[in-house]
């Protein structure tokens, strides 16, 4: 949720390396802040530049985070657009980027149950809009009453 955040608001993004391997710190200080990247050199246990080398979870987040960096990186809106955000309500904080040709809307359900999107409080940018598409998973809603939230997750919609 926080890489979503941090990718889709304005400014320019910074991401540490080892970020996509879920790789923390160490608990020292810096320049013990993180470990090794792991593979690369003969004698590695692992190689988290490949596949097959990271865990489930490690591609999981590897896979996001490159999906949503291949789509930033093709989206103006996200560069130079306005930001509109609405005060979060129950646990969900909803805001919008948009310029002259393109309208993006994230969510962030930070709850610890599901949520249905209250659309109504946003009537002044869903007004001209009939449908959305989420980016990373290309699911597609022509309604925007039905869209449901899973705890402690983020989607990015474009709207359409």
């Amino acid at each position: 949720m926080c890489l979503t955040l941090l990718l889709t608001t304005r400014g320019i993004p910074q991401i540490y390396y080892g970020t996509e391997l879920l790789m923390d710190g160490d608990g020292g200080h810096h320049p013990n802040v993180r470990k090794d990247f792991p593979g690369g050199w003969a004698g590695d246990k692992a190689n988290g530049f490949t596949a097959a080398g990271r865990t489930r979870d490690q591609n999981d987040v590897y896979d996001y985070i490159k999906k949503l960096l291949s789509w930033r990186k093709s989206q103006p809106v996200i560069h130079n657009g306005k930001l509109l955000h609405f005060i979060p309500q129950d646990n969900v904080y909803v805001y919008f980027r948009h310029d002259a040709t393109t309208t993006v809307m994230v969510v962030l359900n930070a709850s610890d149950s599901e949520k249905t999107l209250d659309v109504a409080r946003f009537d002044e940018i869903l007004i001209s809009f009939k449908s959305a598409k989420d980016v990373i998973t290309n699911q597609e809603w022509n309604s925007f009453s039905d869209i449901r939230m899973l705890p402690w997750t983020a989607t990015i919609f474009e709207l359409e």
